[in-house]
């Protein structure tokens, strides 16, 4: 029976302890976990470099949109409040004191012996400024401004009638009976004999005497 001897059977157990050697797997083991560590790393870095560039966009787009909505919530305000003044100035047209009718009245009134000399008038407005709400205070709401209006007419007058006779009241009652007053009057406390002076000579004609008067008008107060 022949005897076979292999001469590489030394050489070929010290590449088998090689390959087997625990050292060398983990460093080839740890190598490739860390090749694919990067690889894992490397393709996240993608995905954060273009998830950020997608949210740069969006960024861009959402402050477009900002600004865009921005200047349209400032044209609406604009726009209320160019609407606001609108009607306020309506209001003030339509609501607003006509002196015509007033002085007609007047006219309409007078008596043959009550001459009228003089019409004044006192007429104020009181100017409310507008408050405007609170930022801080949600349930603050602010207060538009207003103005009210106190109109008051002294009707200088002088009555002819003889001595004993007063045509001032009578002047005075037709005026309070009148439509156009008791329409816009509070009542007849509205109309008040406001100066009576004592009879005196006409300075031309000396065989007229007149007294003077003053009838207070007062119309009520108006707020807008």
């Amino acid at each position: 029976m022949p005897i076979r001897i292999n001469l590489l059977a030394e050489e070929q157990e010290q590449e088998d302890l090689r390959r087997r050697d625990p050292v060398k797997r983990t460093i080839q083991i740890s190598v490739a976990l860390l090749v694919l560590m990067v690889c894992w790393i490397g393709w996240n870095f993608v995905r954060v470099m273009s998830a950020n560039k997608a949210l740069d966009a969006k960024q861009a787009e959402f402050d477009g949109l900002e600004k865009g909505s921005k200047a349209a919530m400032d044209n609406l305000k604009k726009a209320n409040d160019m609407e606001s003044r609108y009607t306020a100035l309506q209001n003030l047209a339509a609501e607003r004191f006509l002196w015509a009718p007033v002085l007609d009245t007047i006219y309409k009134c007078t008596l043959p012996d009550v001459e009228v000399v003089r019409i004044r008038v006192d007429q104020k407005y009181l100017v409310t400024d507008a408050k405007k709400p609170d930022p801080k205070n949600p349930k603050d709401k602010g207060k538009p401004g207003s103005s009210k209006e106190t109109i008051k007419i002294f009707v200088d007058a002088r009555d002819f009638s003889k001595s004993g006779e007063s045509s001032y009241d009578k002047f005075k009652e037709n005026l309070t009976n009148h439509q156009f007053f008791k329409d816009r009057l509070k009542g007849p406390s509205s109309i008040k004999l406001d100066n009576l002076s004592e009879r005196v000579t006409q300075f031309d004609d000396p065989s007229r005497t007149f007294r003077n008067f003053t009838l207070q008008i007062e119309f009520p107060e108006k707020v807008r």
